[in-house]
């Protein structure tokens, strides 16, 4: 959230400048495990039981033939970020630009000018470690000039960690005359869309309302559980993932209007059936529900982590 926070604050500033976007390629499985091994040896800073368990897992990992690391394990997260640690210093130090940040794969600088996109492109490859590569078709350069519009024009627009930016030119007299508007990713919007389909049609196969609205409650609103191995209550949902987009964001209204369509429609395959087993009742109960109130007024509701994971099951790999 903070990364998506200042690349905001150094989107409104007016002076020209550059947006260079990548992501590295096949990042879990294309890092190089003698290395990163080897860096473990070094440089960890720890008891040598720890040492001899991380050590065990990318033995583990190699024995069953299976490169890089293993993704979705918290502990591949900080593994990785360890073995990217060199790389992150030298962007910073090396490359002159005005910031730098890096999640997981994804790369975003902001740069003063830029001479050639090629030549970045290079520089960043070859300061990548062992194993990694960028995944040049995903790699986007936007820049931004120095002159003002005479009316309000949107200069670029550009997706990053779930976010849409979308960059306006004013012609206000002042130093920052740009305005940033953040809205959801096309990406996550057809997530979304999936888990309110895939919701519908786990309805259909059990015909349990509670679990359907529920559901409904877990994506239109916030929701807080409590982490058992944290012990502590922890916030998640669409509000708390975005909650620095505009308040009219329009993303929020296009899901409202697919959800709507979903639960008032009475024909094809799926809205045949559901128009046959929603009562008006139930319908009624469902659209009491909506992606740009729960946002908006911070609806929030609890769960007990298994009742979570069991109103989830429906959308696992969506």
């Amino acid at each position: 959230m903070e990364i998506v926070r200042r690349l905001k604050l150094f989107c409104e500033e007016g002076m020209p400048f550059t947006i260079a976007k990548t992501d590295i390629k096949n990042f879990y499985p294309s890092i190089d495990q003698d290395v990163l091994s080897g860096h473990l040896k070094r440089r960890l800073v720890t008891a040598p039981s720890t040492r001899a368990v991380l050590g065990s897992l990318i033995n583990h990992c190699k024995s069953n033939s299976l490169s890089g690391l293993p993704p979705g394990l918290a502990i591949s997260a900080e593994l990785s970020e360890f073995y990217m640690q060199d790389f992150d210093r030298n962007m910073r130090e090396t490359l002159g630009a005005h910031y730098f940040a890096r999640y997981v794969d994804d790369i975003i600088l902001i740069l003063p000018e830029l001479d050639s996109a090629r030549k970045l492109k290079k520089k960043i490859e070859n300061a990548l470690p062992n194993g990694l590569g960028l995944n040049f078709t995903k790699s986007k350069i936007f820049v931004f000039g120095g002159a003002k519009a005479n009316t309000p024009s949107a200069e670029h627009s550009f997706d990053y960690l779930g976010f849409r930016f979308t960059i306006y030119q004013t012609n206000k007299r002042r130093p920052c005359f740009r305005v940033v508007e953040l809205d959801i990713a096309a990406s996550k919007v057809k997530k979304n869309k999936t888990r309110v389909v895939k919701s519908f049609l786990q309805y259909l196969s059990d015909g349990n309302f509670e679990d359907l609205r529920d559901r409904v409650r877990i994506l239109t609103s916030g929701y807080q559980f409590f982490d058992e191995r944290q012990q502590k209550k922890r916030s998640a949902g669409l509000q708390h993932t975005y909650s620095l987009i505009d308040s009219g964001a329009p993303a929020l209204a296009e899901l409202d209007k697919f959800f709507e369509g979903m639960v008032l429609c009475s024909s094809g395959p799926i809205g045949g059936r559901l128009a046959l087993s929603l009562s008006n009742r139930e319908k009624k109960e469902l659209l009491k529900h909506s992606f740009f109130t729960g946002v908006a007024n911070r609806v929030h509701f609890r769960f007990s982590a298994d009742r979570l994971a069991h109103l989830m099951e429906c959308w696992k790999y969506a």
